[in-house]
């Protein structure tokens, strides 16, 4: 296809060696190896989080949903390092040993990341991620307006107060923690786990990259056990696949999710009582005509991503 977005069934031209093993594992050995990985991963990380709590002297799972632990950075911080840990050893040390693990030396070459992005990507994938908010807001509304179970809303507020707790800061060391666990550990972690690894095995198994983008946001968003906000999360990983899709390299898609992120850390900490404000007010009005425009602006900027990426020659 000359113009447009790519069908279904069109793949990008690509002139680019990938590392390849002399006998690649079957799909599921490989899923079930990361699988695998990732649940050792979580153990040894609920057992170095038990291990903080006693040494700190605290219950974690008592701690997490009261109140007054977030009225001193103290306890703040112990939350903060608690999720740390638990990103380190779920989302981003399991995909790297998957990767080691089968492709060795060229794991870096695997995941895109050996070279850098150009600042067409960089600039315009940045761009294309700040259109596609109206569009996330106007799945979000559509989300709610579908009927679930209360102990879903009940779970989804005490997501929404945890996360809105844990981003109050005092300091600017308390900022520049929060920017960690918030933006940089999981525009990392995230990235190469479900763009870098399950994106591309299931693009690898199936032969079709549109599709792998969004059977990859989908286990995405599920994986986030934010119900009311599944199809907002499912658009948002969408955009970060399509990113990783168009450009070939995780770089683009890890700026852009760091970005996407490290502003919503950096509003809370500056403007929380004016984005309180902004939040009620838009709460009263429907997102339907700024996620029509959002889609239009996205619509045109993932058009320039695609023509300008399709025929450049990757290292």
């Amino acid at each position: 296809m000359e113009n447009g977005m790519p069908p279904i069934d069109e793949q990008p031209l690509r002139s680019f060696d990938e590392p390849e093993l002399e006998r690649e594992p079957p799909f599921m050995v490989k899923i079930g190896f990361l699988l695998l990985c990732i649940s050792l991963g979580a153990m040894v990380g609920a057992a170095i989080m038990l291990g903080l709590g006693h040494l700190w002297d605290f219950d974690l799972a008592a701690m997490l949903y009261e109140e007054s632990t977030y009225d001193t950075a103290s306890g703040r911080n112990k939350i903060r390092g608690t999720l740390l840990v638990n990103h380190l050893t779920t989302f981003v040390i399991p995909p790297l040993i998957f990767c080691w693990f089968f492709y060795r030396s060229n794991w870096g070459e695997y995941l895109k990341l050996k070279v850098g992005p150009d600042s067409i990507n960089i600039l315009v994938g940045s761009l294309f991620m700040f259109a596609v908010m109206p569009v996330a807001q106007l799945a979000m509304w559509l989300n709610k307006k579908i009927p679930l179970p209360e102990w879903m809303h009940m779970m989804e507020e005490q997501n929404s107060a945890l996360v809105a707790n844990m981003l109050q800061a005092d300091s600017t060391y308390e900022l520049f923690f929060n920017l960690l666990v918030v933006a940089v550990l999981p525009a990392i972690g995230e990235e190469i786990l479900f763009r870098g690894v399950i994106q591309e095995q299931i693009e690898r198994k199936i032969k079709n990259g549109v599709v792998a983008v969004w059977i990859a946001a989908a286990i995405f968003s599920a994986v986030h056990m934010q119900f009311e906000g599944f199809l907002a999360r499912l658009v948002l990983g969408a955009a970060l696949g399509y990113l990783f899709y168009w450009a070939k390299n995780l770089w683009v898609p890890i700026i852009a999710h760091f970005l996407n992120n490290g502003l919503q850390v950096v509003a809370a900490h500056f403007f929380m009582e004016d984005l309180e404000g902004l939040q009620e007010q838009a709460s009263d009005q429907s997102p339907v005509a700024a996620g029509i425009i959002g889609c239009i602006i996205v619509y045109f900027l993932g058009k320039y991503l695609w023509n300008y990426n399709k025929n450049r020659l990757y290292p």
